[in-house]
């Protein structure tokens, strides 16, 4: 049983307790769980290092603020309830420290992030939760959020809470927001809301991912002007967002301005597309009523690298060469194929017959292994590359990376599945 399920002698003595009839805090019974219980009400001050389970509704009230900060000895994740929200008219301070170090936002079903919570079935689904809001109505609210290196996801719940708000993060009139290097996916519905913009104060959001959510990745009304990138990147303030594979129920868009008066900018982005098939996926002046608002997203940017490589290697084992390596991120990675030669330069021979299937994404690697059982004859030097092929048919080539033959072998060859990263 791993530690993260194991119920101390601690919290047996709190069932007990409970039985004979003194009901323990929700602190001191998440404190004997391994992780802290926030029970609905309001909150403020600091989370970090430590699991928080949200356990109903809670608010960052007008005039307070709550910091949630990386993890210095473990990572800070915040796991919601069945429909349950976070509030905030206050501040919200989001402090993850890089991609390797995100807060973490989502289900208490999620079990790669994080203490596991009791109850969970460790199967997260869209919708489990509701989202995080941000509130500023007019003057009497201030609903920041300050986001960098966060990760949310599973929410977007839309059964039983106000039918307008149906999203991971809603922006409503949000004054002096961001959302950068961060990450919104697996929403129910959008994966960011933004209604109306407080005076002089866009909510801006650069470097990150937008992802995998049913509904449109950004959503816009009511005069909502967020700042997604002012300029390409020729310029100096590109968005360097992917808004991407968003859509999965196939009545929405990457980004929909439809119904919003207000021109968007949003140059410098990757689309997940190139082209005038960027356009398609854009609902702004063209698709939408009269007064509906242009997006301008052209320059675009072509992307990152569909694979980001950590390790690619070489080496005889037995009567065979296995080559290993490992990535990253794979970003649109429909898989890879390897080739061999006789020598650096070439020509170089496909040995795969079939494509490895992608086994990472836009934010975890994996591990690859592939056996070549190629006749080994000593003193032969072979020379191997590896391609990964987007789902648009752009490949790309990583090496040679090479390895000499010192032994006898067989000949034939065959690959190993791979094993998922994170």
């Amino acid at each position: 049983m791993s530690k993260k399920r194991m119920v101390s002698i601690a919290a047996l003595c709190l069932v007990l307790t409970a039985l004979a009839g003194d009901r323990p805090s929700a602190a001191e019974l998440g404190a004997a769980l391994q992780y802290q219980i926030v029970p609905a009400g309001l909150v403020e001050g600091t989370w970090e290092n430590d699991t928080y389970y949200v356990s109903g509704n809670v608010t960052v009230d007008l005039g307070r603020k709550l910091t949630i900060n990386a993890g210095t000895t473990e990572q800070t994740v915040v796991k919601f309830a069945k429909g349950a929200s976070m509030t905030v008219h206050g501040t919200l301070d989001v402090n993850g420290l890089d991609a390797d170090n995100r807060v973490v936002f989502t289900s208490k079903h999620d079990e790669d992030f994080g203490d596991d919570i009791d109850g969970s079935s460790g199967k997260p689904s869209r919708g489990d939760w509701s989202g995080i809001r941000l509130y500023m109505f007019y003057t009497s609210h201030q609903g920041t959020g300050q986001f960098d290196w966060s990760l949310v996801r599973y929410g977007g719940r839309s059964e039983g809470v106000d039918p307008v708000i149906q999203a991971n993060l809603y922006f409503h009139y949000s004054k002096e927001s961001h959302f950068t290097d961060s990450i919104s996916e697996l929403s129910d519905n959008y994966g960011v809301q933004i209604q109306g913009a407080a005076p002089g104060s866009p909510l801006r959001i650069r470097g990150s991912v937008i992802e995998n959510n049913t509904r449109s990745g950004i959503s816009i009304s009511e005069n909502g002007s967020p700042d997604l990138g002012t300029t390409g990147l020729e310029g100096e303030d590109p968005g360097l967002n992917q808004i991407r594979v968003n859509d999965v129920a196939g009545d929405s868009y990457e980004l929909s301005n439809c119904g919003n008066p207000v021109e968007i900018s949003a140059l410098g982005n990757y689309w997940g597309c190139s082209g005038e098939d960027i356009d398609g996926h854009i609902c702004d002046d063209e698709e939408g009523p009269i007064s509906t608002g242009a997006v301008a997203w052209d320059p675009s940017w072509p992307g990152p690298y569909a694979v980001e490589l950590v390790s690619f290697t070489a080496a005889v084992k037995g009567e065979l060469i296995e080559l290993e390596w490992i990535t990253a991120t794979e970003i649109d990675n429909a898989g890879f194929h390897l080739w061999r030669s006789h020598g650096a330069i070439g020509p170089y021979q496909r040995i795969t017959g079939q494509i490895i299937p992608s086994e990472g994404g836009a934010t975890w690697g994996a591990k690859y292994t592939y056996e070549d059982r190629i006749q080994l004859v000593p003193g032969h030097t072979h020379y191997y590359k590896l391609q990964d092929i987007d789902y648009n048919g752009a490949a790309t080539f990583h090496g040679p990376v090479s390895v000499t033959v010192r032994s006898r072998g067989a000949t034939g060859d065959r690959a190993r599945s791979a094993a998922r990263g994170s």
